[in-house]
C-alpha cells in the first residue's frame, strides 16, 4: 500500500515537472507586489507628537489640581512654556516631544498617538499619571529600494506561479478525465 502511494506520488511529481510550465515572475509582477505591501519592506508610519504628563503617580488632591491645569492648557499651543511655569507652582509635570512609530510606544500613549490625526484635538488620558497628547505631524517612511528587495519578492512569487501552473494543469486533466463507476457504486455511495 505504501509502495503504491509512493509510486503515485513520484508519477504525479514527474508529470508536474514535465507538464507544468509556470509563468516566469516578471518585473511588472515584482513591482506590483512591492507597491501593494510597502510595510513588508520597511515602510512605516511615523508620528511627531508632544505630550505633557506627570513624572510620578499622583495622589487624589494632586490629581484634581493637575487635571484642572490640563483642562486650562488643552487648547493652547505653547505647552512647553506652560509646563515650565507650572513647575514653578509645584505641579509635578513634564513636557516632551517625540517622533516615532506608534507601535514602539507603551500604553496608554501608544493608543492615543496611533488613533490621533495631526491637528486633531488634544487627547486627555486619565489615570493616576495622566497624559495630555497632541499629534503634530504624520509621515510615511520609504520602503527599502526595489532593487534591494526584488530577489526576495521573486522568491515569494515563484511558488505562487508554480501553484497557478499546477492548478491550470489540474483543470486540463479534469476536463479530459472520464470517471467510470462500477455498477452499484452509486447505491454504495448513497448508503454511506
Amino acid at each position: 500500500m505504501r509502495v503504491q502511494a509512493f509510486r503515485e506520488e513520484l508519477l504525479v511529481k514527474s508529470y508536474i515537472d514535465t507538464s507544468a510550465e509556470p509563468e516566469p515572475v516578471s518585473n511588472a509582477m515584482v513591482k506590483e507586489y512591492y507597491q501593494s505591501a510597502p510595510e513588508q519592506f520597511g515602510s512605516a508610519v511615523v508620528k511627531r507628537f508632544e505630550y505633557v504628563t506627570t513624572y510620578r503617580e499622583l495622589e487624589a488632591g494632586e490629581l484634581e489640581r493637575v487635571s484642572g491645569w490640563f483642562a486650562q492648557i488643552k487648547a493652547r499651543d505653547v505647552w512647553a512654556q506652560l509646563t515650565e511655569s507650572a513647575k514653578l507652582e509645584s505641579l509635578p509635570v513634564k513636557y516632551q516631544t517625540a517622533e516615532m512609530r506608534p507601535a514602539l510606544l507603551q500604553e496608554p500613549l501608544k493608543s492615543a498617538v496611533h488613533n490621533a490625526a495631526p491637528g486633531s484635538a488634544p487627547m486627555l488620558i486619565g489615570g493616576n499619571q495622566p497624559y495630555l497628547v497632541r499629534v503634530l505631524e504624520e509621515r510615511r517612511t520609504p520602503p527599502r529600494p526595489l532593487a534591494e528587495v526584488s530577489a526576495d519578492i521573486r522568491k515569494t512569487l515563484a511558488p505562487v506561479q508554480l501553484k497557478k501552473a499546477i492548478q491550470q494543469l489540474s483543470e486540463r486533466a479534469m476536463k479530459n478525465l472520464d470517471v467510470e463507476r462500477p455498477i452499484g457504486a452509486a447505491n454504495y455511495i448513497s448508503d454511506i
